[in-house]
């Protein structure tokens, strides 16, 4: 089995919350390690599993800050943490 999976097997008085929790811990432990401090926006829509037009729309928003230098539109590791940091795990689908 590989380790991967195995590292995912949960206790059964494991909490949902607690499981994304440790899992969202691996993902951004695994994006920050070697990488830029400044992001671009392929790099910012892998991080959050979502499409470039999608974190155009959070930064249209005003929910994830952006900074223009020479190159472009950039995106700081930390802001994007941050914005992950701040979600709130939904239990239902409901609205």
């Amino acid at each position: 089995m590989p380790r991967h999976k195995k590292e995912e097997a949960t206790k059964p008085e494991e909490s949902l919350e607690s499981r994304i929790e440790r899992i969202m811990e691996r993902v951004l432990e695994r994006f920050t390690l070697n990488a830029p401090e400044m992001l671009r926006i392929g790099d910012v829509a892998k991080m959050l599993a979502m499409s470039e037009p999608s974190v155009r729309r959070l930064t249209a928003d005003g929910l994830l800050p952006f900074y223009l230098t020479a190159a472009g539109r950039r995106y700081k590791r930390e802001d994007v943490i941050d914005y992950i940091n701040s979600l709130e795990p939904c239990n239902s689908m409901k609205p």
